[in-house]
């Protein structure tokens, strides 16, 4: 893993870490999960669900700004604020079903990816550890504390919001 200057040279170290049977198993469920995305992405566009999307992100990205949340990626604290107490507050603007159906799906899937790959990922990691410096590994580990840290703060105001559907 000295040096990466392709999409090859990954694919070249990824294929020399899974085993034949984790590459088959895993290229399976990508294939799976492209033909879901197609669908998910053909039926959230069948259904008009862009137009509705649209419709709820604009005044919730307007009422989030409120001159505090700036860096939408810092959701935490003041935009997460600015999110729930604008959502708790306005009957008018309420999620889209449709894009509830997306969402759900990317959770379902993300679950399912963690659940089924989690020793891969483990092995991985840990081999990938060995070669990096202690640096980059100190910044690695920050930046996954980070992208769980927002991760969370977004899902807490979802789940406080999420619209009842059929």
């Amino acid at each position: 893993m000295d040096n990466f200057n392709s999409a090859a040279d990954v694919e070249a170290a990824l294929k020399s870490f899974f085993s034949e049977e984790d590459q088959s198993q895993i290229a399976a469920d990508a294939e799976v999960a492209r033909q879901q995305f197609i669908s998910i992405a053909q039926g959230f566009c069948d259904d008009g669900c862009f137009d509705k999307s649209a419709a709820f992100f604009k005044p919730l990205f307007s009422a989030m700004d409120g001159g505090q949340c700036t860096v939408a990626s810092d959701f935490c604290g003041h935009c997460q604020e600015n999110a729930a107490n604008f959502l708790d507050g306005n009957q008018n603007v309420v999620m889209p079903c449709c894009l509830k159906k997306v969402a759900e799906t990317g959770f379902r899937a993300y679950n399912r990816v963690e659940e089924k790959y989690r020793s891969i990922i483990d092995r991985f990691d840990a081999d990938l550890s060995e070669q990096l410096s202690d640096e980059a590994n100190y910044r690695i580990k920050g930046i996954v504390n980070e992208l769980k840290e927002q991760s969370a703060c977004i899902k807490e105001v979802y789940d406080g919001n999420k619209p009842e559907c059929a």
